[in-house]
């Protein structure tokens, strides 16, 4: 399979709505019922635990990502983001889409004996700490830097920005 491989959204969500999710430069982890639509509608949320959604911008245009937190065959969990951009100064220029089968590091990792448990009893909806993310958890982006979950986030905007429509 293709590594890095975007898939375009048809539909974004309103800005607005993401703003009450998270602040500039931070991140929170949040449940799949949290989501905005039509995120939540999409098909591939359904195989995620959780998310945890980071927004970094300026005054030109904001990025988010809603990283997808998917348990996978084999006891590893990978991360299914879905990246968005917002022109701040002209809103026809936003796009987003899903980054399939990324390539950065941390992008899959095993699960633990005690979440491979819970995922057992609970199924998929078993809500566990990632990458010491505890659940329902938020802060600031640089918070990020120690379990490496903030260069995979420069390596998803790095895709994103790739894929930005000519």
């Amino acid at each position: 399979m293709k590594k890095n491989k975007f898939s375009p959204l048809k539909d974004l969500p309103n800005e607005n709505d993401l703003k009450q999710l998270v602040n500039n430069f931070e991140y929170k982890k949040i449940e799949n019922n949290e989501l905005p639509m039509p995120l939540s509608a999409n098909g591939l949320v359904q195989k995620c635990n959780s998310f945890i959604v980071a927004a970094s911008g300026g005054t030109e245009c904001m990025l988010y990502s809603f990283v997808g937190i998917r348990p996978d065959i084999g006891n590893v969990i990978d991360e299914n983001p879905f990246v968005l951009y917002y022109d701040q100064n002209d809103p026809t220029k936003n796009f987003g889409g899903i980054i399939h089968h990324g390539d950065w590091n941390g992008r899959t990792i095993p699960l633990e004996a005690w979440q491979t448990s819970a995922l057992a009893a609970s199924g998929i909806t078993a809500s566990f700490t990632y990458k010491t993310i505890p659940p329902h958890a938020s802060g600031s982006l640089n918070n990020l830097r120690a379990n490496g979950m903030l260069d995979g986030l420069s390596k998803q905007f790095g895709i994103l920005h790739k894929n930005k429509p000519k």
